[in-house]
């Protein structure tokens, strides 16, 4: 239940813990955000409508903590779905990257293809089979000892787009296990990623 965030009757907020999957897969069944949600919702009685399991409409890699969003309904899931396919609904994530960043912010832009068997992505300077675009929009929000806290929204969500992209630009993540530098000294723990929180796009423009 420490996953838990917010709910409504349609929806439930979920805090995931860095470390933890989204989806069960084929080396893990048991632990994971999804099967844990619904077990929170069943041992309170919930029981969706027709049979309908409430789902995760969006999810972020491994070892990125933070909001994830899960759609308690059948109604609420095509709505959320569809506000994320519009851009309606936008997600914003908090990251310590290793250096002072120039210009402070800007749009990172560009393919990268993923390479399953690997379990990575990268970044390639031209279009390529089997590529797809990925843009980041980022802001530095402070910087000091040669780091830097940004703030980044997605406009496209490509398997670890954030972590690729910064570390392309050679200002990677703090502490990221797999694009990051390979001796890190930050005195945190883990990967220096979080999933911030989800906006109206609308209100988003508004404010800045």
């Amino acid at each position: 239940q420490r996953q838990m965030c917010k709910e409504t009757e349609n929806i439930l907020l979920a805090d995931k813990q860095p470390g933890l999957i989204c989806h069960p897969d084929e080396n893990e069944k048991v632990n994971t955000l999804l099967t844990h949600v619904r077990a929170y919702l069943y041992q309170k009685g919930f029981r969706g409508a027709n049979g309908f399991q409430p789902v995760l409409v969006n999810r972020i890699d491994r070892f990125t903590g933070g909001l994830v969003i899960c759609a308690k309904t059948e109604e609420a899931m095509h709505i959320l779905n569809a506000k994320i396919r519009s851009h309606e609904l936008t997600k914003l994530y908090l990251a310590a990257v290793h250096g002072a960043m120039r210009p402070a912010d800007g749009t990172l832009d560009s393919c990268i293809l993923k390479d399953a068997a690997r379990s990575r992505v990268s970044v390639l300077h031209k279009e390529a089979p089997g590529a797809q675009r990925a843009v980041t929009h980022y802001r530095v929000e402070q910087a000091a000892g040669g780091r830097a806290l940004i703030r980044l929204r997605l406009e496209t969500g490509r398997t670890h787009q954030i972590r690729v992209h910064m570390a392309h630009i050679r200002h990677a993540v703090v502490n990221d296990p797999l694009y990051g530098w390979k001796k890190d000294h930050f005195p945190i723990k883990g990967q220096a990623l979080h999933s911030h929180t989800s906006v109206s796009y609308t209100h988003l423009r508004a404010h800045e």
